[in-house]
């Protein structure tokens, strides 16, 4: 059978009979052109896939769904499930112009799609792991050196400081970059909206996003073109933009290395991380909170020039102790609203710790148990005694991940769900009985200067567990 390689405007060269060439042609005239955007996906997609196929010895149009189902597992490694839907979805747009099936539905190509998934559910359960301090830290360690590691770091950086998607990040121009004194301003765009953000300088210079820029710019230099691009092997910017799905490639590649669980970060990781890390990611106006809100909140405790922030405290009639009087100030505050808070949740049947972990376990349901303890900076001997009490209780089930017996996840039974929302209430009355009469103005204050200082302890302690080893955290 003689074959042919023809280029075609969808899928890029493909080796052909005459037949399929006939198919081909017939395909384009009932189909028509699609979108500029759909085309690029799906030509990249099918390239990718017939890659994978010379490189593992395989027809690219066999059509052995478990050709295709094992293409899709290795993608895996290092693309997002919506990514891999896309490669499917091109794949079998290229058997069907070619006259050829495809089960979409084959066992082996659904399980591809269905990693950590429940038997029977025809979505995937995955949850990208948020990119925390304590993840961050050693993952930024073991991007190496060099100008793409200089590149590296500067994306992942701003994603985290920014809660920016993949592919805001790789849309940026360097023309979107303007650095001040002590921060850039960076404007992207969003649903066709401009936004402006501020990234500001932070404290410990591994994970100052400032200087990772500064040092990725002096590589790439200031000519016209995408901001993040693809570097050669001399070390030379192309300015060549890269794909958003290099963001996840990154991230994983970097988490293998450190020894990380890569399958459950991605590039969602960014838009997560800073705000999952503090637990409050509104302000109380409801509005999402940025880097330029904590700023405007936080005017009246101006920074001066050698960063430290001149506070009201400061001014006031205190002792040269006055940082001891705010730390003691701020425990007393903490103990007495968390006796008050337990005691209006023990009339409800349940502790503040166990709201506090139903809460994650409701917003996260299916949440892998270690990541659990991760998030609510407990040991996991103490965690799995607190999921043992919520389980007798009816409140959550431990179930075992189907890809991966080793794995257990927690899931939050319709029981939780009610308890969860009459304790919400409880915790609501709480906060307008404590702020009655206090003007909005300063409960904005409170909060956002609150929600810096936590960031700054957060990532000060991810540092020294990093030196000195994983605390063992709070009791349950």
């Amino acid at each position: 059978m003689k074959l042919q390689v023809v280029e075609t405007a969808l899928f890029g060269p493909m080796t052909l009979t005459a037949e399929q060439i006939e198919s081909m042609r017939v395909y384009g005239a009932t189909q028509g052109s699609p979108a500029g955007q759909t085309a690029r996906a799906y030509r990249q997609a099918w390239g990718a896939y017939c890659e994978w196929c010379d490189r593992s010895g395989r027809s690219a149009l066999c059509g052995d769904p478990t050709v295709v189902g094992a293409f899709l597992r290795e993608s895996a490694q290092t693309h997002a499930l919506n990514s891999l839907r896309v490669r499917l979805s091109a794949i079998a747009a290229a058997y069907r112009a070619v006259g050829l099936s495809l089960d979409t539905r084959h066992p082996e190509i659904a399980r591809a799609l269905r990693p950590g998934g429940e038997k029977g559910s025809d979505a995937a359960v995955r949850h990208s792991m948020a990119l925390r301090p304590e993840i961050l830290v050693p993952l930024l360690a073991h991007l190496g050196d060099g100008p793409k590691a200089s590149r590296d770091r500067a994306l992942l950086l701003m994603g985290y400081w920014l809660g920016a998607a993949a592919g805001e990040l790789t849309s940026l121009q360097v023309d979107d970059v303007s650095r001040r004194a002590r921060d850039y301003l960076v404007t992207g765009r969003k649903q066709g909206a401009r936004i402006e953000s501020i990234l500001n300088t932070a404290e410990l210079s591994d994970i100052c996003p400032v200087l990772a820029l500064d040092a990725w710019l002096g590589v790439r230099g200031a000519e016209v073109g995408p901001l993040f691009c693809h570097v050669d092997r001399a070390g030379r910017a192309t300015f060549a933009p890269l794909d958003a799905g290099r963001v996840t490639y990154v991230i994983k590649q970097a988490a293998r290395a450190a020894g990380l669980p890569a399958s459950d970060l991605s590039s969602r990781s960014l838009i997560t991380g800073l705000q999952q890390t503090l637990q409050v990611p509104f302000s109380a106006s409801g509005a999402a909170v940025d880097d330029s809100d904590y700023r405007s909140a936080l005017a009246p405790y101006a920074s001066d020039a050698d960063g430290a922030f001149d506070t009201p405290l400061a001014s006031a009639n205190m002792t040269q102790s006055w940082q001891l009087q705010l730390s003691l100030v701020i425990d007393a505050f903490s103990r007495v609203q968390g006796a008050v808070f337990d005691r209006r949740m023990k009339a409800m049947g349940a502790s503040r710790a166990q709201f506090l972990t139903l809460v994650q376990v409701v917003d996260n349901d299916g949440i892998v148990q270690s990541d659990l303890a991760t998030r609510l900076h407990m040991s996991k001997v103490a965690l799995s005694t607190m999921i043992n009490r919520l389980q007798s209780r009816g409140w959550v089930e431990r179930r075992t991940d189907d890809a991966d017996a080793r794995i257990r996840r927690i899931f939050a039974t319709d029981a939780a769900r009610a308890s969860v929302s009459a304790l919400h209430e409880v915790a609501e009355q709480l906060t307008a009985a404590l702020f009655r009469n206090v003007p909005h103005s300063d409960s904005e204050r409170v909060f956002s200067l609150l929600t810096y200082l936590s960031q700054r302890l957060l990532v000060m302690n991810a540092q020294e567990n990093a030196v000195g080893g994983e605390s063992e955290g709070p009791a349950a």
